[in-house]
């Protein structure tokens, strides 16, 4: 199943709705930023690339200029 946005437990909500159990769900992408095959479980991490650094700072940007405009009304 691919999942483009995703909610608060979404894929196991449905899944429930369906009558089935979700056991395990893997993420493989977060933000447009590959998840490495490196990491193996919580707490590991791994340094993002010029690019994805980008993505993250655009994501930001983006969500300052909207509590902006939500904070002017």
């Amino acid at each position: 199943m691919t999942l483009v946005e995703g909610r608060n437990r979404q894929i196991r909500k449905m899944m429930h709705a369906m009558g089935f159990r979700v056991v395990r769900l893997h993420r493989v992408e977060f933000m447009g930023i590959q998840v490495s095959k490196g990491l193996n479980g919580p707490g590991d991490w791994a340094y993002l690339d010029a690019e994805e650094m980008k993505l993250v700072k655009n994501a930001l940007r983006s969500a300052q200029e909207e509590n902006s405009e939500e904070s002017s009304w």
